[in-house]
């Protein structure tokens, strides 16, 4: 979708190389590696994931994709390195680190936490109490732009705490 982003189950990653002075109607092959790029962006260690295309060229230039199968719950950033092959000689690759069109980023699974808490307010009949979820979200970035939304219900409580039924009150958004 060109995000240059992952979701944590992974994916197919479609990278379009573009060449020039090919030699028309030679069979090639383009070669892709994922390398996974250290924290400081400053170097890359290959991963398991490959790809490539086999292609004739009908002119000197051209572009070709070559398709990645991403696993899940690899968070992190890589970019891909690519290599122009004829006959099984490398003619030209890009081992670019920092090239942003090569670049992309797996986004890492979240972990979701709900703690329930209460409070009440003595009211004139009984107790009346109300209930609220605090949810804390880790392992993402902070600008992620992260929504949470859900519902809360109410069990009604005695003033001594304890709930006066077991289904809750009615649902507030």
């Amino acid at each position: 979708d060109g995000s240059h982003v992952l979701p944590p189950d992974g994916g197919l990653i479609v990278d379009r190389v573009c060449f020039g002075g090919a030699v028309v109607g030679v069979r090639a092959t383009m070669e892709g590696q994922v390398m996974a790029v250290s924290a400081d962006g400053a170097s890359a260690e290959p991963t398991a994931i490959e790809g490539s295309t086999k292609f004739t060229p009908a002119e000197r230039t051209g572009c070709v994709d070559v398709e990645f199968d991403v696993p899940g719950d690899l968070p992190g950033n890589y970019v891909v390195f690519e290599a122009f092959k004829v006959g099984g000689r490398t003619l030209a690759s890009h081992r670019s680190v920092s090239d942003e069109q090569q670049s992309f980023s797996q986004l890492r699974r979240l972990e979701l936490t709900s703690t329930a808490c209460h409070a009440s307010v003595t009211a004139a009949r009984s107790g009346v109490a109300s209930t609220c979820d605090v949810v804390a979200l880790s392992g993402g970035p902070e600008d992620a732009g992260l929504v949470v939304e859900g519902t809360v219900q109410a069990f009604p409580l005695a003033t001594d705490g304890s709930r006066l039924c077991e289904s809750p009150g009615p649902v507030v958004e």
